[in-house]
């Protein structure tokens, strides 16, 4: 699979290219066989995939690395960050 990039239109107005958590998730599975996210898949489409877990921190801007991340728990304990690319949430 090769690099999915989809145009994003912030409220601003402002576009910028991001890749899809898709193609982010097929790099990381293809680079890390051995890793695995444990959770119930909810509902998924084309454009859509809701997943079950515990949010453990709501979203927010982590001040070091400028970007906007939130913190998830999978079924079997572990955490999951997910995050915009550094630099994203600059004001």
């Amino acid at each position: 699979m090769e690099k999915e990039l989809i145009l994003i239109t912030n409220e601003h107005g402002q576009k910028k290219m991001y890749e899809s958590v898709s193609s982010r998730v097929f790099r990381f599975r293809k680079d890390h066989p051995d890793w695995f996210i444990h959770t119930e898949i909810l509902r998924i489409n084309d454009a859509v995939c809701a997943v079950k877990a515990e949010i453990v921190e709501e979203p927010h801007v982590n001040p070091a690395p400028q970007h906007r991340e939130i913190w998830l728990r999978d079924l079997d304990g572990y955490f999951v960050v997910v995050c915009s690319p550094d630099g994203e949430a600059k004001a």
